[in-house]
């Protein structure tokens, strides 16, 4: 029976998921944790889930998203093809907060709103406007409105959370004030991208950096029927898919969509640039000029070796990204001097939710800065997944930030950077050595050679362990000799 009633894109996974999702709510489930990469089709399974729903008699669904732009997804891609396809029953509400103004939101998306009189800015709902839809979409700061509405606990049969990763765990509790024991709770993301990071070491200490989807992933047994894990991923090349796979997700991640590479780069490819990262006077940022000029030359390169089977050359062809402004505005500064207007050149915080044909990291950061600030890193902060490390040595530290930056290539990840400081700093040294190693073994680590990496590698490791002569006599003090 399922079968003829779900889409057939459908794999596996997310028709499990789906099963999940429409159980009776008269069955008590504990929250349902939808885990899925980039481009598993999270968002695409959720949608499927809210149409089963709104078959079922006096059903109603509460979709949260951490930001406009998903929230929006949801009425663009599929809610609305659906509504004009002959189902005004899934009509949504879209609540916006109240001074955006209407011109910045799709026309599409607007169809769905509250405007006001003005035709300026929105209208908040009242409980009737509610009580008019079956679906409601918001965002989960937007959410806190709902709960000034005299709304019963259990209004809403089904609560969905996407980008559930993304949010702190206060922001995620804020639309289930509007939930009873009967509410079928669903939060989906990626627990392995990129979590909001806390400044205060007060809240870190006592785990409030880590979201709730976070926390209940680790509480639930690994087979736990509630915890679905999508693993066919449909955007990325299958040799980038292998790394992420095996070094984040336990080997569960395949690759079903076929991307063409490109005849002279593997997939994975490293380009050295041994060079000087500087920071400014008044930033907290650095820069690293000797990559900018390698990544500028590469862009070109590329551009001009472009392939057929990658489509037109156009602004989501190409991006760049790094953990550091101030490398971000230079390598741009550089690009337009080139007119090479098209390529993204963001920040990693900037590019989540977004893809590229070829991502270019400049990784900035080389031996000489990092190697006296790591003694001032306290060994109890060490312990903690996102430390101040990680902001101060971006992708060498943190594991979850080099995993969305690589996670938003199709057909090609190319990283420029120092390979020594990237395998010998900071706690992503592991992930480097794999990474250099598969360019090593399919001849795309350019500028230097494996051997070369290994003997500097073990060079540095004799000077780590031998600072004093070990064969030195013991000193004692005068005063204490017999």
């Amino acid at each position: 029976q399922w079968d003829e009633q779900l889409d057939p894109r459908l794999n596996a996974k997310q028709k499990e998921a789906i099963l999940a999702i429409t159980t009776p709510v008269t069955v008590p489930l504990p929250p349902i944790l939808i885990i899925g990469p980039y481009g598993t089709g999270k968002t695409f399974t959720l949608a499927q889930a809210v149409k089963h729903i709104l078959r079922q008699d006096h059903s109603r669904v509460l979709i949260c998203t951490h930001s406009n732009s998903a929230a929006d997804l949801y009425i663009k891609d599929y809610l609305h093809p659906y509504v004009e396809a002959g189902n005004p029953h899934a009509r949504p509400l879209r609540v916006y907060f109240r001074n955006r103004w209407v011109k910045t939101v799709n026309p599409v998306v607007q169809q769905y709103c509250l405007i006001s009189n003005t035709h300026i800015t929105f209208q908040m709902p009242t409980r009737e406007d509610i009580l008019r839809h079956r679906v409601v979409v918001v965002t989960l700061s937007t959410s806190q409105y709902l709960c000034q509405l005299d709304l019963d606990p259990g209004f809403f049969s089904h609560i969905l959370l996407d980008e559930a990763a993304q949010a702190m765990e206060c922001e995620t509790i804020m639309p289930f004030a509007l939930a009873s024991k009967n509410t079928r709770i669903v939060l989906a993301g990626d627990h392995m991208q990129l979590s909001p990071f806390v400044y205060s070491e007060f809240a870190r200490e006592r785990n409030l950096h880590v979201s709730l989807l976070d926390r209940l992933y680790e509480h639930y047994p690994r087979e736990f029927p509630c915890r679905i894990l999508l693993c066919e991923n449909y955007r990325s090349h299958e040799a980038i898919i292998n790394y992420t796979s095996e070094l984040f997700y336990d080997g569960k991640l395949m690759a079903s969509g076929k991307q063409p590479s490109h005849k002279d780069f593997y997939p994975l490819t490293f380009f050295t640039a041994r060079g000087e990262d500087v920071q400014e006077k008044n930033s907290t940022a650095y820069y690293n000029n000797a990559e900018v000029f390698e990544i500028v030359e590469r862009v070109e390169e590329l551009r001009k070796k472009w392939p057929v089977a990658w489509g037109k050359l156009d602004d989501g062809s190409i991006g760049v990204v790094s953990p550091y402004a101030d490398q971000v505005f230079r390598i741009r500064a550089e690009l337009r001097k080139k007119r090479m207007h098209e390529v993204s050149v963001e920040r990693v915080l900037n590019v989540q939710g977004k893809q590229f044909r070829v991502l270019f990291l400049s990784t900035v950061r080389t031996r000489y800065t990092c190697k006296h600030k790591q003694t001032a890193i306290k060994r109890k902060e060490q312990l903690v997944e996102d430390s101040t490390e990680d902001l101060d040595y971006g992708f060498l530290s943190n594991y979850k930030l080099l995993n969305t930056a690589i996670t938003r290539a199709q057909s090609l990840v190319a990283v420029v950077g120092d390979p020594i400081a990237l395998c010998s700093v900071g706690r992503c040294r592991k992930f480097w050595e794999h990474f250099i190693s598969i360019c090593h073994e399919n001849s795309s680590l350019h500028g230097i050679t494996f051997e070369q990496i290994k003997a500097q590698l073990e060079a540095l490791e004799l000077k780590k362990t031998y600072v004093l002569n070990p064969l030195a006599p013991e000193f004692i003090p005068r005063a204490l000799r017999p």
